[in-house]
């Protein structure tokens, strides 16, 4: 049982006694439990991006997944590029093109 599930069970019961001190702190522990964990989640996904593998072709990619942008995943975002209509390389993210016209020869 995680903390957060803890502390809502201890709130139910505070609430039956009705005491009301006792349902401001665990409301209060509540709210930092979800916190900590939307930091652990942001955490988590900072540090899958840093393993992203910076390739020869100029590109991140995550295994076999990618290409990502360059420019945008140093920021934390998983710009995904691809080829537009005219055959140019794109960032769905930031629309500018990270790589040449040319697909680069390991893709």
């Amino acid at each position: 049982m995680g903390l957060y599930e803890a502390a809502k069970d201890a709130f139910k019961i505070a609430k039956s006694l009705n005491n009301i001190e006792l349902q401001t702190q665990l409301l209060d522990l509540q709210e930092q439990a979800l916190e900590l964990v939307a930091e652990n989640q942001s955490l988590k996904e900072e540090l899958a991006l840093r393993k992203m593998e910076f390739r020869e072709d100029g590109m991140y990619w995550d295994g076999e997944d990618g290409p990502y942008c360059p420019k945008c995943l140093p920021a934390g975002v998983k710009g995904r590029v691809s080829q537009d209509a005219d055959g140019f390389w794109v960032c769905n993210a930031c629309s500018t093109s990270p790589v040449s016209a040319e697909k680069p020869k390991d893709w």
